[in-house]
């Protein structure tokens, strides 16, 4: 202490210098903090970039040529499943061309599947006209004389695979209320007609209401998204018969010869005199497998793909 207070001057100059080295270390460790931040941002830049270069390819003669060859391969499918989805070429001929012909045409129809039925000993009601009854006297309105008979093609088809899996008895067979040409192109296309509605867009009824056993209303929760690419009509197939029957029929859909696709199969048991089964003698023996008879009733959609757009010229 007698030290210090002989040279005070000393002193101060000792602490001064303690202090400015303490600022100096105090500085150095804080740039030292601040570089070590600085290299981890540019670490985390140079990450950042990599994985940008990763994403981007590069514009190079290479990749020009990769991303062409991709294009070209998703084209190709397009078109493979295009074909696929339009079932068998020429599966709907021309339609009539009047009102009077589709008359004709109908009641040729009936007269065929009816005949068929009886050979394929098929019960029919004595008034049935598998969906069509609504054209028993007249032919179809000339704009809808197309979708009647596309779904009069349709429902040949279905009744003929039916038939051929020998169901007991045909219960009922329902289409969608046909569109004209001019809704079902709204109904592609909604947002080119200003202000619709799903009531604008929806089917007339025909000429004196029609037979409403003929239609039923498919729910929008089966059936595909409208697109510009595609038409969709709902059909609903009643029947009754063995499980055996039901199998049969769904593997001749699975053809696919028409574009047809299963949205729903509903099964209801029939009691024994339903399906017109004896009841067994008292003492009889019980077979191990029951002849079980059922309703069945089965909706799809036919699916309608329409020609690719063509590319407009440049």
């Amino acid at each position: 202490m007698d030290w210090l207070k002989r040279n005070p001057l000393l002193f101060v100059a000792l602490l001064l210098g303690a202090a400015a080295l303490a600022v100096e270390v105090h500085t150095l460790l804080h740039w030292q903090e601040q570089a070590r931040r600085a290299a981890v941002g540019l670490q985390q830049r140079k990450q950042e970039r990599d994985w940008l270069a990763g994403q981007s390819p590069a514009l190079s003669e290479e990749n020009g040529a990769a991303i062409a060859a991709e294009l070209a391969t998703a084209e190709r499918e397009l078109a493979e499943l295009r074909r696929q989805l339009a079932g068998r070429p020429g599966w709907l001929p021309a339609p009539p061309s009047r009102p009077i012909d589709a008359y004709f045409a109908l009641a040729s129809f009936v007269e065929q599947m009816r005949a068929f039925a009886v050979r394929q000993q098929v019960a029919l009601r004595p008034e049935e006209r598998f969906g069509f009854a609504t054209y028993a006297n007249e032919g179809p309105e000339p704009d809808l004389i197309a979708a009647v008979h596309q779904q009069r093609v349709v429902i040949q088809h279905l009744l003929e695979l039916l038939f051929e899996a020998q169901p007991r008895a045909l219960v009922a067979v329902q289409r969608e209320r046909p569109l004209t040409n001019a809704q079902r192109e709204a109904r592609r296309n909604p947002s080119a007609t200003e202000g619709n509605t799903a009531s604008a867009v929806a089917a007339p009824a025909p000429r004196g209401g029609g037979q409403a056993g003929d239609f039923f209303t498919l729910d929008a929760r089966l059936i595909l998204p409208a697109e510009s690419w595609l038409e969709n009509t709902g059909f609903r197939v009643e029947f009754t018969g063995q499980t055996q029957t039901l199998r049969s029929f769904l593997n001749s859909l699975a053809a696919y010869q028409l574009p047809l696709i299963v949205r729903s199969v509903e099964v209801e048991p029939l009691p024994p005199a339903a399906g017109g089964e004896e009841p067994p003698s008292p003492g009889a023996p019980v077979p191990l497998v029951a002849s079980n008879f059922s309703k069945f009733a089965v909706t799809l959609e036919c699916v309608a793909v329409l020609p690719a757009p063509v590319p407009a010229s440049p």
